[in-house]
Protein backbone atom coordinates (compact mmCIF):
# COMPACT_ATOMS: atom_id res chain seq x y z
CA UNK A 1 0.00 0.00 0.00
CA UNK A 2 3.07 2.54 0.95
CA UNK A 3 4.60 1.52 -2.43
CA UNK A 4 1.46 2.59 -4.22
CA UNK A 5 1.01 5.44 -3.08
CA UNK A 6 4.16 6.31 -3.28
CA UNK A 7 4.65 5.79 -6.82
CA UNK A 8 1.41 7.56 -7.65
CA UNK A 9 2.39 10.82 -5.91
CA UNK A 10 5.67 10.32 -7.48
CA UNK A 11 4.20 10.37 -10.91
CA UNK A 12 2.50 12.64 -10.11
CA UNK A 13 4.90 15.48 -9.14
CA UNK A 14 7.32 14.11 -11.93
CA UNK A 15 4.54 14.99 -14.63
CA UNK A 16 3.46 18.19 -13.79
CA UNK A 17 6.77 19.28 -12.93
CA UNK A 18 8.10 20.27 -16.09
CA UNK A 19 8.59 24.22 -16.10
CA UNK A 20 9.61 23.65 -12.71
CA UNK A 21 13.56 25.60 -12.68
CA UNK A 22 16.37 22.59 -11.89
CA UNK A 23 19.76 23.68 -11.36
CA UNK A 24 22.55 22.86 -14.15
CA UNK A 25 23.55 19.51 -14.21
CA UNK A 26 26.90 18.09 -15.32
CA UNK A 27 26.33 16.21 -18.00
CA UNK A 28 22.98 16.57 -18.23
CA UNK A 29 20.44 13.89 -16.63
CA UNK A 30 17.79 13.15 -19.38
CA UNK A 31 14.40 13.43 -17.71
CA UNK A 32 13.25 10.16 -19.18
CA UNK A 33 16.37 8.47 -16.93
CA UNK A 34 14.90 10.76 -13.61
CA UNK A 35 11.48 9.55 -13.99
CA UNK A 36 12.39 5.67 -14.63
CA UNK A 37 15.62 5.54 -12.27
CA UNK A 38 15.11 8.71 -9.90
CA UNK A 39 18.27 9.32 -10.82
CA UNK A 40 19.40 12.74 -10.24
CA UNK A 41 22.80 14.73 -9.35
CA UNK A 42 23.21 16.42 -5.63
CA UNK A 43 26.21 18.01 -6.67
CA UNK A 44 26.79 17.81 -10.35
CA UNK A 45 30.27 15.71 -11.14
CA UNK A 46 30.00 14.70 -7.52
CA UNK A 47 27.36 13.00 -6.27
CA UNK A 48 24.60 11.48 -8.18
CA UNK A 49 21.41 9.76 -6.03
CA UNK A 50 19.08 6.87 -7.60
CA UNK A 51 16.89 3.75 -6.98
CA UNK A 52 18.14 0.42 -7.32
CA UNK A 53 19.26 0.21 -10.90
CA UNK A 54 19.34 -2.53 -12.92
CA UNK A 55 22.56 -4.27 -14.43
CA UNK A 56 22.62 -2.53 -18.03
CA UNK A 57 21.22 0.81 -16.59
CA UNK A 58 24.32 0.97 -13.31
CA UNK A 59 26.78 0.25 -16.13
CA UNK A 60 25.70 2.97 -18.26
CA UNK A 61 25.65 5.43 -15.43
CA UNK A 62 29.19 4.34 -14.46
CA UNK A 63 30.63 5.64 -17.72
CA UNK A 64 27.93 8.44 -18.77
CA UNK A 65 28.92 9.70 -15.04
CA UNK A 66 32.66 8.86 -14.55
CA UNK A 67 31.51 7.18 -11.15
CA UNK A 68 33.89 6.35 -9.32
CA UNK A 69 32.21 4.92 -5.74
CA UNK A 70 28.53 3.61 -5.16
CA UNK A 71 27.30 3.63 -1.79
CA UNK A 72 24.50 1.05 -1.25
CA UNK A 73 22.31 1.96 1.36
CA UNK A 74 20.39 -1.40 1.58
CA UNK A 75 23.42 -3.33 3.26
CA UNK A 76 25.62 -6.36 2.04
CA UNK A 77 22.96 -8.47 0.95
CA UNK A 78 25.75 -11.34 -0.13
CA UNK A 79 23.09 -13.96 -0.92
CA UNK A 80 20.52 -11.85 -3.18
CA UNK A 81 21.21 -11.74 -6.99
CA UNK A 82 20.60 -7.91 -7.17
CA UNK A 83 23.49 -7.58 -4.67
CA UNK A 84 25.72 -9.85 -6.30
CA UNK A 85 24.70 -7.87 -9.73
CA UNK A 86 26.17 -4.69 -8.28
CA UNK A 87 29.26 -6.21 -6.61
CA UNK A 88 30.08 -7.32 -10.15
CA UNK A 89 29.66 -4.48 -11.99
CA UNK A 90 31.20 -2.41 -9.57
CA UNK A 91 34.29 -5.13 -9.72
CA UNK A 92 34.23 -4.75 -13.19
CA UNK A 93 34.65 -0.75 -14.20
CA UNK A 94 36.69 -0.82 -10.77
CA UNK A 95 34.54 1.23 -9.14
CA UNK A 96 35.10 1.14 -5.10
CA UNK A 97 31.58 -0.35 -3.41
CA UNK A 98 30.69 0.52 0.05
CA UNK A 99 27.49 -1.68 1.98
CA UNK A 100 26.11 1.06 4.82
CA UNK A 101 22.84 -1.15 6.24
CA UNK A 102 20.79 2.39 6.58
CA UNK A 103 16.91 1.92 7.66
CA UNK A 104 14.25 3.80 5.65
CA UNK A 105 11.93 3.31 8.72
CA UNK A 106 13.81 4.39 11.81
CA UNK A 107 16.63 7.48 12.98
CA UNK A 108 19.98 6.11 11.64
CA UNK A 109 22.20 4.37 13.81
CA UNK A 110 25.02 6.44 15.30
CA UNK A 111 27.90 3.88 13.49
CA UNK A 112 26.37 4.03 10.28
CA UNK A 113 26.31 8.05 10.19
CA UNK A 114 29.84 8.01 11.16
CA UNK A 115 30.07 5.30 7.83
CA UNK A 116 28.25 7.49 5.42
CA UNK A 117 30.15 10.64 6.43
CA UNK A 118 33.81 9.24 6.81
CA UNK A 119 32.86 7.90 3.13
CA UNK A 120 32.25 11.46 2.16
CA UNK A 121 35.23 12.58 2.76
CA UNK A 122 37.76 9.85 1.80
CA UNK A 123 36.12 7.85 -0.97
CA UNK A 124 37.05 8.65 -4.73
CA UNK A 125 34.21 10.58 -6.53
CA UNK A 126 32.46 11.08 -8.13
CA UNK A 127 30.07 8.91 -5.97
CA UNK A 128 26.54 7.55 -6.63
CA UNK A 129 24.35 6.71 -3.63
CA UNK A 130 21.71 4.41 -3.40
CA UNK A 131 18.86 2.25 -1.81
CA UNK A 132 15.36 0.59 -3.09
CA UNK A 133 13.08 3.50 -3.86
CA UNK A 134 16.23 6.09 -4.39
CA UNK A 135 13.74 8.32 -2.13
CA UNK A 136 14.08 7.83 1.72
CA UNK A 137 17.10 6.76 2.70
CA UNK A 138 19.13 8.16 -0.30
CA UNK A 139 17.07 11.63 0.68
CA UNK A 140 18.67 11.58 4.06
CA UNK A 141 22.10 10.31 2.89
CA UNK A 142 21.77 13.06 0.37
CA UNK A 143 20.50 15.86 3.01
CA UNK A 144 23.53 15.07 4.82
CA UNK A 145 25.56 15.62 2.35
CA UNK A 146 24.46 19.04 1.59
CA UNK A 147 24.56 19.93 5.40
CA UNK A 148 28.19 18.59 5.71
CA UNK A 149 29.83 18.80 1.92
CA UNK A 150 27.90 21.60 0.73
CA UNK A 151 27.61 23.84 3.99
CA UNK A 152 24.28 24.85 3.17
CA UNK A 153 21.66 25.01 5.67
CA UNK A 154 18.63 22.88 7.06
CA UNK A 155 15.84 24.62 3.91
CA UNK A 156 18.48 23.54 1.43
CA UNK A 157 19.20 19.84 2.94
CA UNK A 158 14.96 18.88 3.21
CA UNK A 159 14.47 19.57 -0.40
CA UNK A 160 16.43 16.31 -0.29
CA UNK A 161 13.53 14.68 1.31
CA UNK A 162 10.51 15.73 -0.91
CA UNK A 163 7.98 14.28 -3.37
CA UNK A 164 10.02 15.27 -6.18
CA UNK A 165 12.23 12.86 -4.99
CA UNK A 166 9.29 10.24 -4.49
CA UNK A 167 9.39 10.82 -0.36
CA UNK A 168 6.86 11.43 1.31
CA UNK A 169 6.93 12.47 5.10
CA UNK A 170 3.86 11.14 6.28
CA UNK A 171 4.58 7.23 5.28
CA UNK A 172 8.35 7.62 6.37
CA UNK A 173 8.72 10.51 9.23
CA UNK A 174 11.67 9.50 10.33
CA UNK A 175 14.10 11.09 7.94
CA UNK A 176 13.53 14.43 8.08
CA UNK A 177 13.09 14.29 11.41
CA UNK A 178 16.08 13.56 11.68
CA UNK A 179 17.89 16.24 9.56
CA UNK A 180 15.73 18.62 11.36
CA UNK A 181 17.41 17.27 14.04
CA UNK A 182 20.84 17.54 13.32
CA UNK A 183 23.50 19.43 14.99
CA UNK A 184 26.47 18.48 13.55
CA UNK A 185 29.59 16.11 13.53
CA UNK A 186 30.55 16.72 17.15
CA UNK A 187 26.84 16.27 18.37
CA UNK A 188 26.58 12.87 16.38
CA UNK A 189 29.81 11.81 18.06
CA UNK A 190 29.40 13.13 21.75
CA UNK A 191 25.81 12.98 22.22
CA UNK A 192 23.37 11.17 19.45
CA UNK A 193 21.48 8.67 20.37
CA UNK A 194 18.70 7.47 18.15
CA UNK A 195 16.56 6.12 21.66
CA UNK A 196 16.66 9.20 22.70
CA UNK A 197 14.30 10.69 19.75
CA UNK A 198 10.90 9.61 18.84
CA UNK A 199 9.98 10.96 15.72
Amino acid sequence: MKAGIREAVFMFVILTSGCTRRPTQHPRVPRLTRMLHNFHAVEPGVLYRSSQLSASMLSTIIKKYGIKTIVNLRGRNEHKAWWQTEQTIAQTHKVTFINIPMSAQHLPQKQHLITLLETYNTAPRPMLIHCYSGSDRTGEAAALWVLEQQKKGKHSALKQLSLRYGHIPRVYPAKRFFIKLWQGIPWLNNEYDPLDYTP
